[in-house]
């Protein structure tokens, strides 16, 4: 009887301990996909106004070889 009890406690505390050591690696997780996330975002408004200013940059090449095919 004391040994069964030894045994579920000992298996009680292992439990807790699996339960305890994934609360804290999912936090981890968590956090280093916050972070991720945070520089996804960045990155990609960086790269989405280097696109915006390409494509304003041509456009102002386009109106401008228009306005010179027009003189000409």
């Amino acid at each position: 009887m004391v040994t069964a009890l030894l045994e579920y406690g000992a298996l009680g505390v292992f439990a807790i301990y699996l339960i305890v050591t994934n609360w804290f690696a999912q936090k981890r997780i968590d956090r280093i996909t916050d972070t991720i996330a945070s520089q996804l975002t960045e990155q990609t408004s960086k790269i989405d106004s280097i696109i915006k200013s390409k494509e304003e940059d041509k456009l102002k090449k386009d109106i401008a070889k228009m306005i010179e095919d027009k003189e000409s």
